[in-house]
Protein backbone atom coordinates (compact mmCIF):
# COMPACT_ATOMS: atom_id res chain seq x y z
CA UNK A 1 0.00 0.00 0.00
CA UNK A 2 2.48 2.04 0.96
CA UNK A 3 4.68 1.80 -2.05
CA UNK A 4 1.58 2.37 -4.15
CA UNK A 5 1.06 5.38 -2.51
CA UNK A 6 4.60 6.55 -3.17
CA UNK A 7 4.32 5.46 -6.79
CA UNK A 8 1.48 7.65 -7.03
CA UNK A 9 2.12 10.14 -5.73
CA UNK A 10 5.53 10.61 -7.83
CA UNK A 11 3.24 10.21 -11.05
CA UNK A 12 0.92 13.15 -10.05
CA UNK A 13 4.36 15.47 -9.59
CA UNK A 14 5.56 14.17 -12.94
CA UNK A 15 2.21 15.16 -14.03
CA UNK A 16 2.30 18.42 -12.05
CA UNK A 17 5.91 19.09 -13.93
CA UNK A 18 4.25 19.03 -17.39
CA UNK A 19 1.23 20.86 -16.51
CA UNK A 20 3.99 24.09 -15.11
CA UNK A 21 6.00 23.15 -18.48
CA UNK A 22 3.32 23.61 -21.06
CA UNK A 23 1.81 26.45 -19.42
CA UNK A 24 5.01 28.17 -19.51
CA UNK A 25 5.39 27.40 -23.28
CA UNK A 26 1.86 28.48 -23.66
CA UNK A 27 2.64 32.22 -21.69
CA UNK A 28 5.32 32.32 -24.04
CA UNK A 29 3.64 31.69 -27.16
CA UNK A 30 0.84 33.65 -26.52
CA UNK A 31 3.25 36.57 -25.53
CA UNK A 32 4.90 36.11 -28.98
CA UNK A 33 1.42 35.66 -30.80
CA UNK A 34 0.13 39.09 -29.11
CA UNK A 35 3.35 40.79 -30.50
CA UNK A 36 3.05 39.29 -34.20
CA UNK A 37 0.66 41.55 -35.52
CA UNK A 38 -1.63 44.29 -34.18
CA UNK A 39 -4.25 42.66 -35.92
CA UNK A 40 -3.37 39.12 -33.81
CA UNK A 41 -6.41 36.44 -33.74
CA UNK A 42 -8.09 35.62 -30.43
CA UNK A 43 -9.18 32.15 -32.33
CA UNK A 44 -5.61 31.07 -31.57
CA UNK A 45 -5.77 32.46 -27.99
CA UNK A 46 -9.14 30.33 -27.34
CA UNK A 47 -7.70 27.54 -28.67
CA UNK A 48 -4.74 27.73 -26.52
CA UNK A 49 -6.65 27.32 -23.70
CA UNK A 50 -7.81 23.79 -24.25
CA UNK A 51 -5.92 20.27 -23.21
CA UNK A 52 -5.94 18.83 -26.40
CA UNK A 53 -3.40 21.36 -27.77
CA UNK A 54 -1.24 20.67 -25.08
CA UNK A 55 1.05 17.71 -26.82
CA UNK A 56 1.62 20.09 -29.37
CA UNK A 57 3.19 23.22 -26.99
CA UNK A 58 5.13 20.03 -25.03
CA UNK A 59 7.55 19.49 -28.48
CA UNK A 60 7.59 23.72 -29.11
CA UNK A 61 11.54 23.85 -27.73
CA UNK A 62 12.25 26.65 -25.41
CA UNK A 63 15.06 27.97 -26.95
CA UNK A 64 13.24 29.10 -30.24
CA UNK A 65 10.67 30.65 -27.60
CA UNK A 66 13.24 32.73 -25.14
CA UNK A 67 15.61 33.70 -28.21
CA UNK A 68 15.79 34.51 -31.32
CA UNK A 69 18.41 32.29 -32.39
CA UNK A 70 17.93 29.50 -34.73
CA UNK A 71 18.05 25.80 -32.85
CA UNK A 72 18.57 23.07 -35.03
CA UNK A 73 17.21 20.32 -32.36
CA UNK A 74 13.92 19.04 -33.54
CA UNK A 75 10.93 20.22 -31.77
CA UNK A 76 8.27 22.82 -33.04
CA UNK A 77 8.86 26.46 -33.59
CA UNK A 78 7.00 29.11 -31.87
CA UNK A 79 6.72 31.40 -35.34
CA UNK A 80 5.97 28.74 -37.44
CA UNK A 81 3.34 27.26 -34.77
CA UNK A 82 1.56 30.99 -34.80
CA UNK A 83 1.98 31.32 -38.58
CA UNK A 84 0.48 27.83 -39.88
CA UNK A 85 -2.12 27.91 -36.81
CA UNK A 86 -3.19 31.48 -38.63
CA UNK A 87 -3.16 30.08 -41.87
CA UNK A 88 -5.34 26.98 -40.79
CA UNK A 89 -8.09 29.26 -39.14
CA UNK A 90 -8.18 31.73 -42.39
CA UNK A 91 -8.56 29.26 -44.47
CA UNK A 92 -10.93 28.32 -42.66
CA UNK A 93 -12.85 31.51 -42.66
CA UNK A 94 -12.59 31.72 -46.24
CA UNK A 95 -14.49 28.49 -47.58
CA UNK A 96 -16.75 29.26 -44.24
CA UNK A 97 -17.54 32.57 -43.47
CA UNK A 98 -21.04 32.04 -42.31
CA UNK A 99 -19.92 30.48 -39.84
CA UNK A 100 -20.14 32.17 -36.29
CA UNK A 101 -18.44 29.79 -34.20
CA UNK A 102 -14.95 29.06 -35.49
CA UNK A 103 -13.33 28.37 -32.55
CA UNK A 104 -15.81 25.59 -31.85
CA UNK A 105 -15.45 23.93 -34.94
CA UNK A 106 -11.61 23.89 -35.50
CA UNK A 107 -11.68 22.51 -31.98
CA UNK A 108 -13.56 19.53 -33.25
CA UNK A 109 -11.43 19.00 -36.08
CA UNK A 110 -8.58 19.25 -34.02
CA UNK A 111 -9.26 17.36 -30.86
CA UNK A 112 -9.79 14.21 -33.30
CA UNK A 113 -7.04 14.74 -35.60
CA UNK A 114 -4.00 15.11 -33.57
CA UNK A 115 -1.91 12.88 -35.56
CA UNK A 116 -2.78 15.19 -38.87
CA UNK A 117 -2.59 18.56 -36.60
CA UNK A 118 1.11 17.30 -35.53
CA UNK A 119 2.20 16.51 -38.98
CA UNK A 120 0.55 19.66 -40.26
CA UNK A 121 2.11 22.18 -37.21
CA UNK A 122 5.44 20.58 -37.79
CA UNK A 123 6.02 21.88 -40.97
CA UNK A 124 9.68 23.92 -40.66
CA UNK A 125 9.62 25.85 -43.69
CA UNK A 126 7.48 29.09 -44.22
CA UNK A 127 3.86 29.38 -45.16
CA UNK A 128 4.90 31.05 -48.58
CA UNK A 129 6.67 28.46 -49.68
CA UNK A 130 4.31 25.41 -48.83
CA UNK A 131 1.45 27.70 -50.55
CA UNK A 132 3.16 28.04 -54.09
CA UNK A 133 3.65 24.41 -54.00
CA UNK A 134 -0.10 24.35 -52.50
CA UNK A 135 1.08 21.43 -49.98
CA UNK A 136 0.45 24.04 -46.82
CA UNK A 137 -3.70 24.00 -48.61
CA UNK A 138 -3.71 20.31 -49.05
CA UNK A 139 -2.87 19.47 -45.61
CA UNK A 140 -5.19 22.39 -44.13
CA UNK A 141 -8.35 21.04 -46.52
CA UNK A 142 -7.39 17.44 -45.78
CA UNK A 143 -7.93 18.44 -41.90
CA UNK A 144 -11.20 20.38 -42.75
CA UNK A 145 -12.89 17.59 -44.45
CA UNK A 146 -10.88 14.31 -42.34
CA UNK A 147 -14.46 13.73 -40.11
CA UNK A 148 -16.50 14.24 -42.80
CA UNK A 149 -15.08 11.95 -45.02
CA UNK A 150 -14.79 9.38 -42.12
CA UNK A 151 -18.33 9.30 -41.18
CA UNK A 152 -19.45 8.76 -44.52
CA UNK A 153 -19.89 4.75 -43.31
CA UNK A 154 -22.60 6.14 -40.98
CA UNK A 155 -24.33 8.49 -43.32
CA UNK A 156 -25.33 7.68 -46.40
CA UNK A 157 -26.30 11.20 -47.53
CA UNK A 158 -22.08 12.03 -47.77
CA UNK A 159 -21.90 9.27 -50.20
CA UNK A 160 -24.41 10.10 -52.64
CA UNK A 161 -23.54 13.64 -52.42
CA UNK A 162 -19.66 12.43 -53.27
CA UNK A 163 -20.96 10.35 -55.86
CA UNK A 164 -23.27 12.75 -57.63
CA UNK A 165 -19.45 15.23 -57.94
CA UNK A 166 -17.78 12.22 -59.26
CA UNK A 167 -15.14 11.89 -56.67
CA UNK A 168 -14.40 8.55 -55.22
CA UNK A 169 -14.62 7.17 -51.49
CA UNK A 170 -11.09 6.78 -50.43
CA UNK A 171 -8.72 7.32 -47.40
CA UNK A 172 -8.71 11.06 -46.79
CA UNK A 173 -4.93 11.21 -47.20
CA UNK A 174 -5.36 9.88 -50.87
CA UNK A 175 -7.14 12.47 -52.11
CA UNK A 176 -5.09 14.81 -53.92
CA UNK A 177 -5.03 18.98 -53.89
CA UNK A 178 -8.28 18.89 -56.85
CA UNK A 179 -10.44 16.40 -54.42
CA UNK A 180 -10.12 18.48 -51.76
CA UNK A 181 -11.04 21.47 -53.40
CA UNK A 182 -14.07 19.98 -54.84
CA UNK A 183 -14.96 18.17 -51.53
CA UNK A 184 -14.40 21.45 -49.79
CA UNK A 185 -16.61 23.45 -52.33
CA UNK A 186 -19.72 20.57 -51.40
CA UNK A 187 -18.89 21.25 -47.57
CA UNK A 188 -18.92 25.09 -47.98
CA UNK A 189 -22.00 25.20 -49.95
CA UNK A 190 -23.60 22.82 -47.72
CA UNK A 191 -22.94 25.15 -44.72
CA UNK A 192 -23.64 28.18 -46.63
CA UNK A 193 -27.59 26.72 -47.30
CA UNK A 194 -27.81 26.68 -43.93
CA UNK A 195 -27.68 30.21 -43.45
CA UNK A 196 -25.70 30.08 -39.89
CA UNK A 197 -28.44 27.62 -38.23
CA UNK A 198 -29.04 24.05 -37.34
CA UNK A 199 -26.16 22.20 -35.87
CA UNK A 200 -23.25 22.92 -38.75
CA UNK A 201 -20.85 21.32 -36.34
CA UNK A 202 -21.54 17.63 -37.23
CA UNK A 203 -20.57 18.15 -40.27
CA UNK A 204 -16.70 18.51 -38.84
CA UNK A 205 -17.29 15.88 -35.87
CA UNK A 206 -15.98 12.56 -36.24
CA UNK A 207 -19.29 10.21 -34.67
CA UNK A 208 -16.71 7.44 -33.47
CA UNK A 209 -14.75 9.82 -31.55
CA UNK A 210 -18.16 11.74 -30.04
CA UNK A 211 -19.51 8.32 -29.23
CA UNK A 212 -16.47 7.15 -27.61
CA UNK A 213 -15.44 10.35 -25.25
CA UNK A 214 -18.95 10.73 -24.14
CA UNK A 215 -19.63 6.60 -22.77
CA UNK A 216 -15.88 7.58 -21.33
CA UNK A 217 -17.10 10.59 -19.35
CA UNK A 218 -20.22 8.79 -18.41
CA UNK A 219 -17.94 6.03 -17.02
CA UNK A 220 -15.84 8.25 -14.84
CA UNK A 221 -19.17 10.30 -13.65
CA UNK A 222 -21.24 6.86 -12.74
CA UNK A 223 -17.55 5.46 -11.74
CA UNK A 224 -18.71 2.24 -9.51
CA UNK A 225 -22.63 2.48 -10.58
CA UNK A 226 -21.79 2.88 -14.22
CA UNK A 227 -23.93 -0.29 -16.04
CA UNK A 228 -23.01 -1.30 -19.61
CA UNK A 229 -26.53 -0.57 -20.42
CA UNK A 230 -26.44 3.08 -19.43
CA UNK A 231 -23.32 3.23 -22.00
CA UNK A 232 -25.29 1.57 -25.27
CA UNK A 233 -28.57 4.36 -24.83
CA UNK A 234 -26.23 7.15 -24.74
CA UNK A 235 -24.16 5.56 -27.76
CA UNK A 236 -27.75 5.18 -29.62
CA UNK A 237 -28.37 8.51 -28.81
CA UNK A 238 -25.44 10.48 -30.02
CA UNK A 239 -25.78 8.14 -32.87
CA UNK A 240 -29.41 9.24 -33.05
CA UNK A 241 -28.42 13.02 -33.29
CA UNK A 242 -25.93 13.17 -35.39
CA UNK A 243 -27.80 11.10 -38.12
CA UNK A 244 -31.28 12.97 -37.21
CA UNK A 245 -28.57 16.31 -37.68
CA UNK A 246 -27.47 15.15 -40.93
CA UNK A 247 -30.77 14.66 -42.09
CA UNK A 248 -31.85 18.48 -41.43
CA UNK A 249 -28.66 19.71 -42.84
CA UNK A 250 -28.97 17.86 -46.30
CA UNK A 251 -32.53 18.98 -46.67
CA UNK A 252 -31.98 22.33 -46.11
CA UNK A 253 -29.01 22.26 -48.66
CA UNK A 254 -31.30 20.23 -51.61
CA UNK A 255 -33.99 22.94 -51.11
CA UNK A 256 -31.54 25.77 -52.04
CA UNK A 257 -29.25 24.05 -54.09
CA UNK A 258 -30.84 25.67 -56.76
CA UNK A 259 -29.83 29.55 -55.74
CA UNK A 260 -26.46 28.82 -55.14
CA UNK A 261 -25.44 29.78 -58.70
CA UNK A 262 -26.46 33.14 -58.00
CA UNK A 263 -24.19 33.67 -55.15
CA UNK A 264 -20.61 32.13 -56.86
CA UNK A 265 -18.09 34.96 -57.39
CA UNK A 266 -17.38 34.75 -61.24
Amino acid sequence: MMAYTKEKKLILEKQKEREKIIQKKKDLVKDKLVNHTIWFDPVQIGLMRFEYLDFIFEQINFNILETKDIDVENGIYAENYIELMEYFIDKFRKYFFSVSDTEQIIRQIIISNQKKINEYLRIEESVDVFHSNKYADLKVFQLIISNFIYNVKYVPYIKNILEENRIYLKNVDDYSYDECCKIIRILSDIVFCQRNRGTIDSLFENIDYDIETSVNELKQRRNRHYKEEQGIKLKNKIFSSHLKNYEHLFKRYNERKPYLKYFRIR
